[in-house]
């Protein structure tokens, strides 16, 4: 639904604009990606994202159409998103608006254990929103991927360099909240102990494979 404020009398309507994510109803928490089309008669000079009609949470371009929110620093709670539109004379529209709650953020921790050729490894989800899925990444190669608890996959240690392995995990939830971990270097020569990292803030969403 698009509202769209005109001045009397104008040759052709204003800029409309809708937030497509997150849904209404959503459950969010770290870094969200907000899509916000715009079009017009004319140019769409600007889209301002606004939470609770007052924070402004961004300010696109004409043609650009998602932003980076990061939640963190928000109250926890109901808080409702608008998006208005500004066209290159000066008309503008606003948004149907969204209510969306924010939580605790998506985090995700990585260990690790077998010995010899095979390695273990486990990723432990938290706050996520619906189901999760999890993959498992080295800096340069995708090493395989878990789609439900225990989130746990075999994998080869040829890759190792000097007897290490450097491994991260990357998570989505069916919200839409993404998060990674840390790197955690894992040892695979001699006795080694199991290998635990905590979460660094969540990037871009951007699969890796």
């Amino acid at each position: 639904m698009l509202r769209a404020v005109s001045a009397p009398g104008s040759e052709h309507s204003a800029a409309e604009v809708s937030i497509v994510w997150p849904e209404d109803g959503a459950v969010l928490g770290g870094d969200v990606n907000v899509f916000v089309p715009a079009r017009d008669e004319r140019r769409i000079a600007r889209v301002d994202v606004l939470l609770d009609d007052t924070l402004l949470i961004g300010s696109l371009p004409g043609g650009v159409y998602s932003l980076n929110w990061n939640t963190r620093g928000i109250a926890w709670g109901e808080h409702t998103l608008k998006a208005r539109a500004y066209d290159t004379s000066g008309r503008t529209s606003t948004s149907a608006p969204v209510k969306v709650t924010v939580g605790a953020p998506l985090a995700v921790t990585v260990s690790s254990s077998g010995s010899g050729s095979t390695l273990s490894l486990s990723a432990t989800v938290e706050h996520a929103r619906g189901g999760a899925w999890v993959q498992f990444l080295t800096e340069d190669h995708y090493l395989c991927e878990a789609h439900e608890p225990p989130y746990t996959c075999d994998v080869s240690a040829g890759s190792a360099l000097d007897g290490f392995l450097e491994v991260r995990a990357e998570v989505y939830d069916d919200a839409g909240n993404h998060a990674l971990s840390e790197w955690v270097r894992i040892p695979l020569e001699g006795e080694r102990t199991a290998s635990t990292v905590g979460l660094t803030l969540p990037t871009g969403r951007v699969t890796v494979r």
